[in-house]
């Protein structure tokens, strides 16, 4: 598809809040990105496996795997924002299809989860909640030693300085 069609269409990104609880509507300039993980996630319910399916099989919905290299690129951004001890792989998975989306479309993620919303924010990428207010309030996260004070880049479990127990906190 040539970039300038991708520009007129409207692409969603869904997570796993998005597919269960979002109404999406059928027009014919949506288009609905999701990852293998989050279907898995989701056919764990009979029920919900059903709705799904249906969502796939009309291709509404669109499985797509990111490539490596923004799988890569996500893991490396919630790293640098202190977000990747509170992400699971189907969260980097998922920002990582919608880094690479992005780069020749314009996006909207459909997430509840804070954590994905908070990269998205600094990445400026469009997203919506499902069943959570909107928070765009940017966090940095640092790691803190509860016992001394010393500041990390990265999580440790124990200070280096004095052996006390590494907390993630507020930047």
């Amino acid at each position: 598809m040539a970039e300038s069609e991708n520009r007129l269409e409207e692409t969603y990104v869904l997570d796993t809040s998005a597919l269960l609880y979002a109404s999406l509507p059928s027009k014919r300039n949506l288009r609905y990105f999701t990852i293998r993980e989050v279907i898995d996630e989701i056919y764990k319910d009979e029920l919900k496996r059903e709705v799904v399916n249906a969502l796939i099989e009309s291709q509404k919905v669109k499985i797509q795997d990111p490539k490596p290299m923004f799988i890569e690129k996500a893991r490396q951004i919630a790293k640098e924002h202190g977000e990747l001890l509170k992400m699971s792989e189907t969260d980097i998975k998922l920002l990582a299809l919608a880094i690479q989306l992005h780069e020749d479309r314009d996006i909207t993620v459909m997430t509840d989860d804070y954590s994905i919303q908070n990269l998205l924010e600094i990445l400026k990428i469009k997203y919506i909640p499902i069943r959570r207010k909107i928070r765009k309030v940017v966090k940095k996260w640092i790691f803190k030693c509860m016992r001394c004070g010393e500041v990390y880049d990265d999580y440790i479990e124990e200070c280096s300085k004095c052996g006390g127990k590494v907390i993630r906190s507020r930047g």
